[in-house]
């Protein structure tokens, strides 16, 4: 994001009591000579999310916005792990590997630890999938 971008998506949160999250979310995504930002749609779910975590008291609106960016760093850090696969050209071999019957990675197939990983991108991947349908 270059810093236009971030001075026009600050400006279009600012709009969210006009506009409303949804809104916000629709003009992030729209190209800047629309007065929007050009984001991608995930991203622009994302600021959506971080402007709708406020809750009825401060700690609740903290723990919010902590589940939040924990949950970002978390995606972060698989989709990470995923990029050093690919760079070490592990991820197509890992991938092809399959679990035990009982569906588990215990002495063969892919490490637990991985095999959670990307669960939990498929899993993240599908709720904001959902979360993009319900904002449409």
């Amino acid at each position: 994001m270059n810093s236009e971008q971030r001075l026009q998506t600050l400006r279009t949160i600012d709009k969210v009591d006009k506009i409303g999250i949804d809104g916000v979310v629709e003009l992030l995504q729209k190209p800047a000579d629309e007065f929007g930002v050009d984001l991608m749609e995930c991203q622009a779910i994302l600021i959506g999310e971080f402007c709708g975590a406020k809750g009825e008291t401060n700690s609740e609106t903290i723990s919010k916005l902590r589940d939040q960016f924990a949950r970002m760093d978390m995606v972060s850090s698989r989709f990470k792990l995923i990029g050093l696969m690919e760079e070490n050209h592990t991820l197509d071999v890992f991938l092809a590997l399959k679990p035990n019957k009982d569906n588990t990675w215990k002495n063969r197939g892919r490490p637990e630890n991985i095999a959670w990983a990307l669960d939990d991108i498929i899993s993240l991947c599908k709720n904001n999938m959902a979360i993009e349908e319900s904002v449409k």
